[in-house]
């Protein structure tokens, strides 16, 4: 017999769909559980018989797939992040490094290069880290989505609150254009060997494995870590005695999982604000098809459909719920963008621009409880930027 804390499960991204599924290096995944594996249907015959039997039964279809649901850590599934939005990562390059000629004016959201040049201008919509303000200045310090640039401005789309309001230079500043991915047209595939290393020559090879669905979500009222399932149609599944790989995975990473609990390393923003949430979830969708030939098991290929983003957020009944609940009526659309971060600075930002409000609901619900502002969303392209979300990437 077979024990669930004796599977192992690893990937390769596949250099072509459904590709031969031999050697090469595997790499180990951390998962919370999983459903990957082979699918048939069958019929009866509808064939009529004068003794009432069934005249038999047949298989009418094959195929494969399932979910992986995870604990999201920082370079955990980024293989996965990419193939759910269908894109490829970019690379973080370096806007400045240490510069001590960096100011910042509250009113117009912007950091000014005092003195020469940005290395590397970034573009709007870019994700960039600062680090390096000093004092009653290192609330500057963070994450934010760049509205517009100049060779020597970047205006910011999230305000930040000084003691001062404007900053002057004379700190040594660090600005990073991270690393990043927003929804495409690239769809890569996988190859998954599921192993039952208690039981001898045990596996199943799960190939042409494509993400259907990515889902993500962080909530107080559970253990406040931030969790996440992702969905694969694959192409055909089956059982081996022997390893797909090399015989010598690469192992899994060992970072914690990002947890909205106890540190203040997760954040929303709305706007310019830090929005205190109890909850928040958003959902991909790519709506792929298999596409499959008369007398053929597997798949031939996926076809894909829109990238579809949605999600719910709630927030505790306040002045902040009354702002949102006037846009919601006013039909504004609204950025949302989560970061979150690990104690070693680790970090990943979720940055969804061009939001619509669909419902906000503040129901009574009863006696000895909060009142709550639900909403939920969904989201379309920015007309500006050209995409509809968008994941960036730190490794401290």
């Amino acid at each position: 017999m077979s024990n669930a804390d004796r599977v192992s499960l690893a990937y390769r991204t596949e250099s072509s769909f459904n590709e031969a599924s031999t050697g090469g290096d595997l790499k180990t995944l951390r998962f919370v559980s999983e459903t990957l594996g082979g699918n048939k249907r069958h019929a009866r015959s509808a064939d009529i018989r004068a003794d009432r039997n069934v005249a038999g039964i047949v298989q009418t279809d094959e195929d494969a797939g399932g979910e992986l649901r995870i604990e999201l850590y920082p370079r955990g599934y980024d293989d996965f992040l990419a193939a759910a939005l269908q894109s490829t990562w970019s690379s973080q390059t370096t806007v400045i490094s240490t510069s001590t000629s960096v100011s910042y004016t509250h009113a117009t959201r912007t950091f000014t290069l005092c003195s020469g040049s940005w290395s590397a201008a970034p573009a709007a919509g870019a994700i960039i880290r600062i680090a390096g303000f000093a004092a009653g200045n290192a609330v500057l310090n963070g994450f934010y989505e760049v509205e517009s640039s100049t060779t020597t401005t970047i205006v910011v789309k999230q305000g930040t609150d000084t003691a001062s309001g404007n900053v002057s230079a004379g700190d040594s500043v660090t600005i990073l254009n991270l690393a990043a991915v927003a929804n495409g047209t690239t769809q890569p595939s996988f190859f998954f060997e599921k192993a039952w290393l208690d039981l001898s020559n045990n596996f199943e090879r799960i190939s042409g494995s494509t993400a259907n669905t990515l889902s993500l979500e962080v909530s107080r009222d559970g253990d406040a870590k931030v969790t996440g399932a992702i969905g694969f149609i694959a192409a055909i599944a089956a059982t081996a005695t022997a390893t797909g790989g090399d015989g010598a995975n690469t192992a899994a990473g060992t970072l914690e999982a990002y947890s909205g609990g106890g540190r203040d390393n997760v954040k929303l923003l709305e706007y310019e604000a830090d929005l205190g949430f109890r909850s928040f979830s958003f959902s991909i969708d790519n709506g792929l098809r298999a596409r499959k030939n008369v007398g053929q098991a597997a798949a031939a290929s996926m076809g894909a459909g829109k990238c579809t983003v949605s999600g719910s957020v709630r927030i505790y009944n306040s002045a902040t719920a009354k702002a949102i609940v006037d846009r919601w009526k006013a039909g504004t659309k609204t950025p949302l963008m989560l970061v979150m971060t690990d104690a070693a600075g680790n970090t990943d930002v979720v940055s969804i621009p061009y939001v619509t409000m669909d419902t906000a609901e503040r129901p009574t619900q009863g006696e000895n409880q909060d009142v709550f502002l639900t909403v939920n969303w969904m989201a379309s392209i920015d007309p500006t930027l050209g995409y509809t979300i968008k994941w960036a990437r730190y490794s401290a």
